[in-house]
């Protein structure tokens, strides 16, 4: 059996710095670069993530799906092979295509020099992700988090390296450092872990490569509508008003979803491959039980969050951001509950990859996705970029009761309702708190800030052991261990 408060404590240690080094990062941006700049390098970002999650967002979820059988069949090495050497081959040919196609296509000097570079960052970056999913699948959450914590560390310190040492003031020096980054990262794992013994055609199998599309290929479709989903409303600013205006949503999202996604990930880092294996192993009443454990654990945690959000909000933008960036404030809360609802859309549609329906995924994404889009250019040229934040939230709350709807004719979504209804008194607790606190205009700094925090934290960990919420003296043992 699957010790989930193990686990999620596992990935929450490596997570929690990872959240601290990507808040860094965004506030390094904002000092560094305009809205304007930041806007040009989000869009060229929001082009090359298309590519990345059309190719190789398939790729990882067939990984996980897969690995378990294959390694009970002895075709392990056979499965990472197939998955490492179509990885190159493609690489390659995207390479070509795109130093071809930047020598016709019409574009700055700015927009060839990133495609240029995203384009030899994707085998890379794509090349780590396979790692870390390994690293996942055979529960290896300490390297997993040495590998994600030492790729931001690298970042940071490539990215200081070429502005302030070399000079290099471009917006294109983000890019550039990411590159560095993840080539460093590259060379270092694959040595380490001798992943290079999978680089060779003779242990290739298009047999089991095309295992893997038959069940990946529906996610190709929802790769491109979760994508329309989370960044299209760029284009839609860009289109309606310019690269300023996008630069502004794009931070503050960037922001408020480096605080909230890594507060879902960490659970779902150890989740979604240990509900595979419950699949596989134990069928289907206990898989719905420990899902319901992970939920209730991801209540848990992004509830109080949320409601800090409520009350804190906007003086943690203010406080920590360059004032260029301040006046999207609004946008970075209301991102904030997006990314959370997204969070809940996880663990509703684990059902459908369970099912091997990945159809059904895609169906429900495109859904998702043409709600965005038509609410996009309803709304964003009457009430300003501020919108592109509130239809995504629209959307993923469409998206999430769809998805426990349909499923509950195949796997029904288990809430522990009182528990849930605990945490939610603790999290009010918490609130009222805060709003007492904020008041206080010795509280108006970073240390003011930071006691505020340190007191909303100390109430609802009061509050959910007096609630016996949680069993504290079980998750000290495992923290010691």
């Amino acid at each position: 059996m699957v010790s989930v408060k193990k686990e999620t404590l596992n990935y929450f240690i490596g997570t929690a710095l990872l959240a601290i080094l990507n808040f860094a990062v965004s506030i390094l941006y904002g000092d560094m670069f305009s809205p304007e700049d930041y806007g040009a390098y989000s869009l060229a970002f929001a082009t090359y993530s298309l590519l990345s999650q059309m190719v190789v967002g398939w790729v990882s979820m067939s990984l996980i799906r897969y690995y378990i059988v294959h390694k009970k069949a002895g075709t392990d090495h056979k499965l990472i092979s197939s998955v490492f050497v179509q990885h190159i081959v493609f690489s390659i040919l995207q390479f070509i295509l795109i130093l071809i196609s930047v020598q016709f296509i019409p574009l700055s000097a700015e927009l060839k020099t990133f495609a240029i570079i995203f384009s030899i960052f994707f085998f890379f970056e794509s090349y780590v992700l396979f790692i870390n999913t390994l690293m996942r699948i055979d529960n290896n959450s300490k390297q997993y988090n040495i590998n994600i914590n030492i790729n931001c560390l690298l970042k940071i310190g490539i990215l200081l390296l070429f502005y302030y040492v070399f000079g290099l003031k471009a917006v294109y020096v983000i890019a550039l450092s990411l590159l560095c980054a993840e080539i460093i990262q590259t060379v270092y794992l694959t040595i380490k872990f001798k992943f290079y013994k999978y680089f060779t055609f003779k242990q290739f199998s298009s047999k089991i490569l095309l295992q893997l599309f038959k069940y990946g290929a529906p996610l190709i479709g929802a790769s491109i509508s979760n994508w329309i989903l989370n960044v299209s409303d760029r284009y839609v600013i860009n289109f309606f008003y310019s690269d300023y205006d996008v630069g502004l949503y794009s931070y503050s999202y960037s922001l408020a979803s480096s605080i909230i996604s890594l507060l879902s990930q960490f659970i779902m880092l150890g989740a979604y491959p240990n509900i595979i294996k419950m699949w596989e192993e134990y069928g289907k009443e206990k898989t719905v039980a420990l899902i319901k454990k992970y939920l209730t654990l991801y209540i848990l945690i992004i509830l109080p969050v949320c409601f800090g959000f409520l009350c804190m909000g906007e003086r943690f933008f203010l406080l920590f951001t360059n004032e260029r960036y301040w006046s999207s404030y609004m946008n970075f809360i209301i991102t904030g509950f997006g990314i959370a609802v997204l969070g809940f859309n996880s663990y509703a549609s684990k059902v459908w990859e369970l099912k091997k329906k990945t159809g059904t995924t895609l169906i429900l994404n495109a859904v998702a996705a043409v709600l965005n889009i038509v609410l996009n250019f309803w709304l964003i040229p009457k009430f300003g970029y501020i919108m592109g934040s509130v239809t995504t939230l629209v959307s993923y709350v469409v998206y999430l009761l769809l998805s426990v709807l349909l499923g509950r004719k195949y796997l029904r979504l288990q809430v522990d309702w009182p528990k849930v209804l605990k945490i939610g008194v603790a999290s009010l607790m918490m609130m009222i708190a805060l709003l007492l606190m904020n008041n206080l205009p010795l509280l108006n700094n970073f240390a003011g800030f930071l006691l505020e925090c340190t007191v909303g934290v100390l109430v609802y960990i009061f509050a959910i052991s007096i609630l016996k919420v949680v069993d504290f003296s079980d998750l000290k043992k495992m923290f010691i261990r």
